[in-house]
């Protein structure tokens, strides 16, 4: 994996993390999208949502941390499939 497939991957888990979606909530690769969207949209930004996600981490840590390894998991889950199916091409 090259850096900018990581920092997509890191901006899109702080995009869930912003997003109102519940921590645990299972999305499919296409609910994740529209949510990425949604939380990038209407807080202006990948970096309105790592400065929202920060002040979360300071409020409540062990939250935060529950919450942010979610967002990693859906979005390594939902671009495995996608790079794997890309890969096998």
């Amino acid at each position: 994996m090259n850096v900018q497939d990581r920092v997509t991957r890191v901006a899109c888990a702080e995009a869930l993390f912003a997003s109102a979606l519940p921590t645990g909530s299972p999305v499919t690769s296409v609910e994740m999208d529209a949510v990425v969207e949604e939380a990038l949209r209407s807080r202006g930004g990948v970096g309105q949502c790592a400065a929202e996600m920060a002040a979360v981490y300071g409020e409540s840590p062990e939250s935060a941390v529950r919450r942010m390894r979610w967002a990693l998991q859906l979005v390594a889950e939902a671009y495995g499939r996608d790079r794997s199916s890309e890969e096998a091409s």
